[in-house]
């Protein structure tokens, strides 16, 4: 899962980070924080600093993780890459010291440097609002949607929100130098903080509506009650057992991950 830090409560975007989970039955489950970086410095003096992006969501495929970057699209990290730092200094210290040997990441054990970016442009000239990812396994390929408002909101647009589904390269973890998205849709609701996609299904999660929103193109649209401030979703499939949907929660007091079985989930 993905977090952001602000520069007060209502400053700006000050970095980002990633939660691990080693989930595992054989022993209780243990987690790891990871401060996301963009390299900087020369190859002879390499050096980093933070990813200041409100990081609204993740998927991860094959080696690679992509962080969706509101206002541009998504950033990509390899995790094959991840770096041991030194966890002394300061929580304010950041990056290679003067010794030339040191990295400090605001005390952090591990970073993991951002390896590129992907942009998106639209034929209509107004800009996607990378709010929340997800990555669709079938169709191997990333589905995206954006937090909008009907009227009156001065941080996010006040229009109808889009999705739109952007395939990887065939037989890739990874995408085409350009490419074209290969679905699109334009949606009745708003505040839309989740998405997931499965076999030409789709689901939303509105934060503001609590509500959940299941669409086929065969059989329409159903709303289902949800929780709030519910964030991004993961569609899970599953050979033995019922399909899942994952989500999580970001309030604070609530900030809970949980799955909910999405074949019978609201019936």
């Amino acid at each position: 899962m993905s977090w952001y830090t602000k520069d007060g409560c209502d400053g700006a975007s000050a970095r980002s980070r990633i939660t691990l989970v080693d989930w595992d039955a054989t022993y209780p489950n243990k987690y790891r924080k990871i401060l996301l970086v963009e390299a900087t410095g020369t190859a002879a003096a390499p050096n980093f600093q933070d990813v200041k992006i409100h990081a609204g969501g993740v998927s991860w495929y094959g080696d690679y993780l992509y962080v969706a970057d509101t206002g541009h699209g998504m950033r990509v990290f390899d995790m094959r890459k991840i770096l041991k730092t030194d966890t002394g200094g300061t929580a304010g210290q950041i990056g290679r010291q003067s010794d030339g040997t040191t990295y400090y990441a605001h005390n952090y054990a591990y970073v993991l440097p951002q390896v590129g970016t992907i942009t998106a442009a639209t034929t209509s000239g107004t800009p996607l609002a990378w709010s929340t990812i997800s990555l669709d396994r079938v169709s191997k390929s990333i589905v995206m949607t954006e937090y909008t408002c009907s009227s009156g909101c001065t941080d996010y647009p006040n229009r109808a929100p889009r999705a739109v589904r952007f395939p990887f390269a065939s037989g890739a973890t990874t995408f085409a130098a350009s490419t074209t998205a290969s679905q699109a849709l334009q949606l009745p609701w708003y505040k839309l903080n989740g998405v997931a996609s499965h076999n030409g299904r789709w689901w939303f999660n509105s934060s503001g509506s609590k509500q959940l929103y299941y669409w086929t193109p065969a059989d329409g649209a159903h709303t289902y009650a949800w929780v709030g401030g519910g964030e991004s979703i993961s569609y899970w499939e599953d050979d033995a057992n019922p399909d899942l949907l994952w989500s999580l929660q970001e309030t604070v007091g609530h900030r809970n991950v949980f799955a909910v079985t999405q074949a019978t989930y609201g019936a």
